[in-house]
């Protein structure tokens, strides 16, 4: 590869990441940061990152993919369609061992580009998930099997006074022991908090779920994992304020929370979503 080549692929790389910078200060207005999560439910195979370009270029995207994969799905980009620019890893290989397993490091990001199926025209495409309706628990018991037996963390079924459950650490250890949920709110509403107090365990220490309130970076990190797993199974959830984000300060410690946040999310939505689905990864994985 060319000098030259190089510097056009540098240039490429670093425009994505400038609109990815813009992208995640835009997060912190509260609509913006709902939208990000519709797309996010949608897409939880992409990365933070990748999510967002996707938002920023393609708003009204619902499901994307390579023009080679497009083609093996019998559908064709229409001419002239622009793509969406995402960010691929560069990997490189570093050493061989004599068992024949190969060390890779990731070297760096390419730009690559990605169509929504707005862009293409062939085969009809199967819906991603399905509709829930009235009280089905099917989704409660999936996930609560997944808790007891994934992460070893009993579920109970406790009245609680003005709360909807709550995750409970041990005090020596420090590992999440029991999540409690209260049985005498409406099915969907325990399954969506059986979802808000797993992501505390997936993705908070003892000290974290402490200290958070209901304004907290930690309480929107679950709040927001609950949403997007439940835009994912098709639940009709009330609409989400996350008025946290109003209420944090714009700046570059801000921002870099936001980042995280993010990552965070969207690995709890991954793990969680794939335990209760069993669906193998998009052909488009790509993370960045």
């Amino acid at each position: 590869m060319t000098t030259t080549t190089l510097q056009k692929r540098d240039e490429k790389v670093q425009a994505t990441l400038n609109q990815l910078e813009h992208g995640i200060s835009e997060l912190l207005e509260s609509g913006k940061w709902a939208q990000y999560l519709n797309l996010q439910s949608k897409f939880h195979y992409y990365s933070y990152r990748n999510t967002i370009l996707i938002l920023l270029q393609c708003p009204d995207a619902t499901r994307v993919a390579g023009f080679s994969t497009w083609k093996m799905l019998d559908r064709s980009v229409n001419k002239g369609e622009k793509g969406i620019a995402i960010l691929a890893p560069l990997v490189r290989r570093l050493e061989e061992s004599t068992d024949s397993e190969t060390t890779h490091a990731l070297i760096g990001f390419k730009t690559v580009y990605v169509f929504d199926v707005s862009q293409t025209d062939g085969e009809p495409m199967p819906q991603i998930c399905p509709s829930l309706h009235g009280d089905d628990l099917g989704l409660y018991d999936r996930l609560e099997t997944f808790v007891r037996e994934d992460l070893n963390i009993p579920v109970e079924t406790i009245s609680l006074s003005g709360m909807y459950g709550y995750c409970q650490y041990h005090p020596y250890t420090h590992q999440p022991i029991q999540i409690a949920i209260d049985p005498s709110h409406a099915p969907l509403q325990r399954f969506k908090t059986l979802v808000h107090e797993t992501a505390h365990a997936l993705m908070h220490s003892h000290d974290e779920y402490r200290g958070h309130g209901q304004k907290s970076l930690r309480e929107l990190e679950a709040e927001s994992v609950a949403y997007c797993v439940c835009q994912y199974f098709g639940l009709e959830t009330c609409e989400q304020s996350f008025e946290y984000i109003t209420a944090m300060t714009r700046s570059e410690d801000t921002l870099s929370q936001l980042k995280i946040a993010g990552e965070r999310i969207q690995k709890a939505v991954t793990r969680i979503i794939k335990a209760m689905d069993n669906a193998p990864a998009e052909a488009t994985q790509l993370a960045a």
